[in-house]
């Protein structure tokens, strides 16, 4: 991970999800993990626990981390299903990317067509991807793994990667 802010997923259900195990192979180097659910999470590992919204992580959800210094994260445990069915609610939602290789936006949401209406991504800088413009006007062409994204729900949907 870079220094700064990083949008990241992750494709792997970790051995144990608390938020300082998943995140050891960088620990010190990072000072903000924020998550979304409906609303902002956070979590300062210099705060003691009772201050933090965030305390697990899942290859399920998209995460913001600063990073004080550049690292390497290694996670620990077992892949997860990229058939696992993501539930998305109207309007703002922070996933994860669950495909191992990197397919163009329209085809990696292909079964919640129509239901969308924006994808945003952060890969050293915005990105978009709107389904109403031409691909000229689009600035996220693919969806990757590593990567966390926004996706702003016009209804209910349940997003499943293709294979």
């Amino acid at each position: 991970m870079k220094e700064g802010w990083n949008l990241i997923s992750f494709p792997v259900m970790p051995l144990d999800p608390r938020i300082s195990e998943v995140l050891a192979s960088v620990a010190g180097l990072y000072s903000t993990v924020m998550g979304y659910d409906g609303g902002g999470l956070s979590y300062y590992p210099s705060l003691p626990d009772e201050f933090n919204t965030l305390r697990l992580l899942d290859p399920y959800q998209g995460y913001w981390i600063k990073m004080e210094r550049k690292g390497v994260l290694v996670i620990s445990g077992y892949p997860a299903t990229s058939q696992t069915p993501l539930a998305l609610k109207p309007g703002w939602n922070l996933v994860g990317y669950l495909p191992t290789r990197a397919l163009p936006v329209a085809e990696a949401l292909v079964c919640i067509e129509g239901q969308y209406d924006a994808v945003l991504g952060y890969e050293g800088g915005g990105l978009s991807f709107y389904p109403f413009l031409s691909d000229e006007f689009n600035t996220l062409a693919a969806m990757r793994p590593g990567y966390g994204y926004w996706i702003r729900m016009k209804t209910w949907g349940s997003l499943v990667y293709p294979q």
